[in-house]
Parts: structure tokens; C-alpha cells; sequence
């Protein structure tokens, strides 16, 4: 693997995690990736490397000048990562859309009424909001309440107790998060994946390299339902841009 260029001025980047999926049960394949990874890291020239992910919040992780890979929302692309780049955006096996696509899952315990109750995870999410308000639109369904969660985890608690008629669950956190009692009942429309991210002063080609040996390493049958990855940067994020514009705007849910 070729050694990545990078400047002197920073910290050096020791620090790995991957937020956005790295949750219940899925937490023992996270585990696994960065068992390969990391010697694919030092080989790189990076290390000392820290021996334990990183599990903070994603933006704990973004703002840390020691970070060396993350993991970001396509919202967080085109609006809260501005010191940081997208190089890959995974393919998971059995997602019905194109490969480094997702799509989310739509949630409820019965038939959902015209006017609905949603549970939104977070106001910054493309899985777990604007992707439903389109759901909504393309349904002839509308909002009569918005219920902010915290969390898919949460969302889907609020669904299965009646507090909420709906939500939608990113399809992949939905493999690894406790949905007995709730049924899903359609998708939402397929977008670009949330993306592997590093540090803008970082050099991506060998990071992608190294994060897609890893992934093979483990196998077709590897616990993460990871084929392999798609090089992206900021642009295939683009596409998010009207959804940023929307959420921003204040009144996405009064259409």
C-alpha cells in the first residue's frame, strides 16, 4: 500500500470508530473490522493506533484532531463537515437499491392514519427524517404530530409502545436494533450511503484501500453484511442538498 500524504500541523491521527453503525448487536462486527483494519493502518505508517474503537458520538469523533476514519450521515456531508471528506460509502449485501445506496425502512404497528404521528431519530437525519417526509409526500400521508427521539433505538420504542404511528429506521441499524412488535410496512426512496470519512489533509486513496482489504478479509458470509465499498467524495452528496435546504428552512413538516 502506497503511505498517505499528510501535513505536519495537525495531531496525528490515531483514533477510528464507526458511528452510524456501530450500535446493538452489530457492535462484535464493528469489532471484528478494525481486527483487520488496523494492521493495514500500520502498514500505512499510521500508529501508535488506539487498540479500541472509538464509540463516541459521531460529532465527538469529527471535531477530535486525532481522527484518522469515521462515519457521517450524507446530511452531515453537504452541512456539518466541512473540515472533513467522504472516500467510500459501503455496499451491504441485500439492500435492494445500487451499490454504496441505502434506504430506510418504514415502521409501524398497524396501518398508519393519513394524519400520523411520527418519531424522528434526529432533526439532521436523512434516514430517519427528510427520507420519511418524502415517504409522507409520495404516500398522501401528513405529520399531525413530530416526536424527536434521539436515536433509530428510540424511534422504534416509540412505535412499539403506540406513542407514535411511525417512523422510518436506516435498514442496516434495523438489522442490529430490537424491533419485536413492530412491523414494517414499505421502504423509503434509496440515496448514497452514509459515507466513510477522514481528514481533509489526509490522502484517500490509501485509506480506501486499506478499509476495502479489510472488508474482504472477512469474507462474503462476515458479519457486517459488507460486500466491499464504492469510492465517493463530497459531490455524490450533493443530492442532499434539497434536503438540507428543507430541514433548515423550519418547516419541513407543514406541506
Amino acid at each position: 500500500m502506497h503511505r498517505p500524504t499528510r501535513s505536519t500541523d495537525h495531531a496525528r491521527p490515531t483514533r477510528v470508530g464507526f458511528p452510524w453503525y456501530d450500535v446493538g448487536t452489530a457492535k462484535p462486527g464493528w469489532n471484528a473490522l478494525w481486527d483487520s483494519l488496523r494492521p493495514n493502518l500500520d502498514e500505512l505508517g499510521f500508529g501508535p493506533l488506539d487498540r479500541r474503537l472509538d464509540r463516541r458520538p459521531g460529532q465527538s469523533q469529527w471535531a477530535d484532531p486525532a481522527l484518522l476514519l469515521s462515519q457521517c450521515c450524507g446530511l452531515d456531508v453537504v452541512g456539518r463537515t466541512s473540515n472533513l471528506q467522504p472516500i467510500a460509502a459501503p455496499v451491504f449485501r441485500d439492500l435492494e437499491c445500487e451499490s454504496g445506496d441505502y434506504y430506510s425502512l418504514v415502521i409501524a404497528r398497524d396501518e398508519p392514519p393519513t394524519h400520523a404521528v411520527v418519531a424522528v431519530n434526529d432533526p439532521h437525519s436523512r434516514s430517519g427524517h427528510t427520507s420519511l417526509i418524502y415517504w409522507l409526500a409520495d404516500t398522501h400521508r401528513r405529520a399531525k404530530r413530530v416526536i424527536f427521539t434521539g436515536s433509530h433505538a428510540r424511534s422504534i420504542e416509540m412505535v412499539r409502545a403506540g406513542r407514535a404511528d411511525i417512523a422510518a429506521i436506516d435498514a442496516i441499524s434495523w438489522r442490529a436494533l430490537e424491533s419485536l412488535d413492530v412491523e414494517i410496512i414499505d421502504r423509503t426512496r434509496s440515496g448514497p450511503a452514509p459515507p466513510f470519512i477522514t481528514r481533509n489533509n489526509l490522502s484517500a486513496e490509501p485509506l480506501r484501500l486499506a478499509l476495502a482489504a479489510a472488508i474482504d478479509a472477512l469474507g462474503a458470509d462476515g458479519p457486517l453484511g459488507l460486500n466491499g465499498i464504492v469510492p465517493v467524495d463530497a459531490s455524490r452528496y450533493d443530492v442532499f442538498r434539497d434536503d438540507l435546504a428543507l430541514i433548515e428552512g423550519g418547516d419541513e413538516w407543514s406541506s
